[in-house]
């Protein structure tokens, strides 16, 4: 390891990532080492230039890297990373993710699609294996949860003109689909339109308690004090009263929809915080959002959704000496309670002098214990 630092300097490799092996059960583990490898592309061909034990080592294997090898790992670390951020992005729990699910899904349709017609053999041969399996879940715009699309509009970023435009790109006639323009916009408006009038109507019966109470606490419609003039103008004051309501509950979805977008740029956009603060000026579509953007994208951690292995550490094990797995290990408890990820990439220099370290203790250790023994 420490020939092969040394390669890494004096090639000027100025970079904090480390080599580390795979999980063989766990393809995002082969990414950050195949990544991770190409960073060290330079240092790997020195290494086998000025050590020839690495290269007689190897040879028992499969033998060095060489170029189309290279040339190959190029190619296939891209479309490893789409897949790679896109687990990563939806797999979290800590955030809202349902609104992120329809960029991810439909970017990924967009990028296969494109990579599909490539000049270069071996992406199209990939990108043609990779798009039969993603059409195989979201190929069809009948079988697709609406609320993947209902997420997306309610996000003030994007709302229904932009759903209906990736539809469009994805599934449109113009882009080898079946489906119009008009079709993908009516069913995605109709879904919306229903819902919204659902939720309106849960609202209205709250609505309907409150303004029986208010009723309740008003003048006898019955007072014989009161004239019949009065009686028919106070009744016509509530009727219009509610009219209005009605009108002002209809037309709020239309508001929403007509409002400037918000700036998609700004890293730092809370939908949440963005919903609580209008949710005076869109009430019921406020309350549709709180339900629809609840909804976690994945119910189990990224860990296990694409683990074929059982519960570990963390997808950097292989690298560890077994050392520090068996302390990791005794510690599984309260390493298992935390909140916050165990990202040992970040932590392996440190892990590194640890170890150096608890050799030297038992390198002391032994050359007391073997002093004792000499003075007895």
């Amino acid at each position: 390891m420490q020939r092969f630092k040394t390669c890494a300097h004096e090639e000027k490799l100025e970079t904090k990532k480390l080599v580390c092996l795979d999980v063989e059960t766990r393809w995002n583990s082969t990414f950050l080492m195949l990544e991770s490898a190409l960073v060290f592309k330079r240092a790997f061909e020195r290494l086998e230039e000025e050590d020839p034990k690495y290269k007689v080592e190897l040879e028992k294997l499969k033998g060095t890297p060489n170029e189309l090898d290279w040339h190959y790992v190029e190619s296939l670390v891209p479309f490893l990373k789409i897949f790679y951020d896109a687990t990563m992005k939806i797999s979290g729990s800590l955030y809202v993710t349902s609104n992120d699910l329809f960029h991810v899904v439909y970017g990924i349709a967009c990028m296969l699609t494109k990579e599909t017609s490539s000049e270069i053999e071996s992406h199209k041969i990939m990108a043609r294996r990779m798009k039969a399996k993603h059409d195989k879940y979201w190929g069809t715009f009948d079988d697709i949860n609406p609320l993947l699309f209902i997420a997306v509009v309610l996000d003030p970023r994007y709302k229904l003109e932009y759903a209906c435009f990736v539809l469009d790109e994805v599934y449109g006639i113009e882009h080898g689909g079946i489906w119009t323009k008009n079709v993908l916009f009516e069913s995605v408006n109709g879904v919306l339109e229903d819902m919204f009038k659902d939720y309106s109507e849960m609202r209205g019966v709250t609505s309907g308690s409150s303004s029986r109470s208010a009723g309740s606490i008003a003048p006898n419609e019955n007072d014989e004090s009161e004239s019949v003039e009065d009686y028919l103008k106070k009744k016509f004051k509530r009727k219009r009263m509610e009219d209005r309501v009605g009108e002002t509950t209809l037309s709020e979805l239309e508001r929403y929809l007509k409002a400037n977008l918000e700036d998609d740029e700004d890293k730092t956009f809370d939908i949440l915080a963005w919903w609580k603060k209008h949710s005076g000026e869109y009430p019921i579509l406020s309350l549709m959002a709180r339900d629809v953007l609840a909804i976690p994208v994945s119910t189990v951690a990224s860990e296990s959704a694409f683990s074929t292995g059982g519960r570990v550490l963390d997808t950097f094990r292989s690298s560890l000496t077994p050392l520090i797995v068996e302390s990791l290990i005794c510690g599984q408890n309260w390493l298992r309670s935390s909140t916050l990820p165990i990202d040992m990439e970040e932590q392996f220099e440190e892990i590194e002098e640890l170890e150096q370290e608890l050799k030297e203790f038992c390198l002391d250790e032994g050359t007391i214990m073997s002093d004792l023994v000499d003075d007895d």
